[in-house]
């Protein structure tokens, strides 16, 4: 198997290391926060009527979208910068 290196322009679209672990990043968040709105809608609906919804965990699930979602929104507009400038330089 022939290994990937990031100094390598021989083919048209080699994605960096940034970009790779900044795409694997993003996935992570965009999951995180999808189970972050569940969580936080079950923890709206059942919090006064089920002990298990009253636990801190679902607290932080609450707000776990309001982290996650501006961060993958960030991690976007830096993979797609990096791609911009990418590009650019392979066009000189």
């Amino acid at each position: 198997m022939a290994a990937v290196h990031d100094g390598d322009a021989t083919q048209g679209s080699v994605a960096t290391r940034f970009q790779r672990v900044a795409s694997w990043m993003l996935i992570t968040l965009i999951v995180l926060t999808v189970l972050g709105f569940i969580g936080a809608l079950l923890y709206s609906a059942y919090h006064q009527t089920n002990a298990f919804f009253a636990s801190p965990l679902w607290q932080i699930a609450y707000v776990l979208p309001l982290v996650c979602l501006p961060l993958a929104a960030a991690t976007l507009i830096a993979i797609v910068i990096s791609a911009a400038r990418q590009k650019s330089r392979q066009r000189r």
